[in-house]
């Protein structure tokens, strides 16, 4: 912006005429002079502008409460006859760094009230993208279970309140592993592939507490305009 002002500059002098070579060419010294001056201004706060350029902070925190006639309990939650906030009330912080055009790195901690707000880590991977098509992650991700994990946990991005009980397990949402993913379009089609594999422990509807192991599976989906069809495979072995 600075570097568009002294040249606009330079051109109204030029135009207002009544100046010698002399002076034109000292003028010119002049602003070469600031260029230079502008340029190694930008390079000596570059890291900074880099830094403020890559990260991105975010996050997002939902207030809700429940209450029901008969209280029951699933597997990660209890329900009862009183007011309760504490069922569905959580905040989370992101912080999603990209090293290059390829690589970067995406944290989020997570703190629910139902869990007196003890903060664990719900995401911590890094991701290789060669091409827009084509990503590779590693490190802690969202098992790929239900249609809204990569959102479970934000309720704007779903049409309920909070997902269903008797489908979504959201105690078993993360694991420690792998994914690929594989996106192209064919006609008005878009396709999703992905495939993943890794361990979780969580508490399951069969069991207290279970860990998960050798955990396999791959996903599927197809997009058309606004409808979307999803399949899931996977095995795992339960302890």
């Amino acid at each position: 912006m600075k570097r568009a002002i002294l040249n606009c500059m330079a051109g109204l002098f030029l135009l207002a005429g009544n100046a010698n070579a002399d002076q034109t060419a000292e003028f010119e010294r002049r602003i070469a002079a600031l260029e230079r001056q502008i340029e190694q201004i930008e390079e000596r706060s570059s890291p900074l502008s880099d830094s403020e350029r890559h990260l991105r902070v975010g996050g997002f925190a939902t207030l809700g409460f429940t209450h029901s006639e008969h209280a029951f309990s699933t597997s990660d939650l209890d329900f009862s006859k009183n007011l309760d906030f504490s069922t569905d009330s959580k905040a989370a912080l992101q912080l999603d760094y990209r090293l290059n055009e390829q690589w970067s790195i995406t944290t989020q901690w997570m703190g629910r009230a139902h869990d007196d707000w003890r903060t664990e880590t719900e995401w911590a991977f890094i991701k290789y993208q060669p091409d827009p098509a084509l990503s590779f992650r590693l490190g802690r991700l969202r098992l790929p279970l239900y249609f809204f994990s990569e959102s479970l946990d934000v309720g704007v991005a779903y049409p309920w309140a909070r997902p269903p009980v008797t489908a979504y397990v959201t105690s078993v949402s993360n694991y420690d592993g792998v994914d690929a993913g594989y996106r192209f379009v064919t006609g008005v089609l878009t396709h999703e592939l992905r495939v993943f594999t890794g361990a979780t422990k969580g508490q399951l509807p069969v069991s207290p507490a279970s860990e998960l192991d050798d955990i396999l599976g791959g996903t599927y989906q197809l997009n058309y305009e606004y409808c979307s069809l999803r399949l899931m495979v996977s095995r795992m072995s339960a302890r």
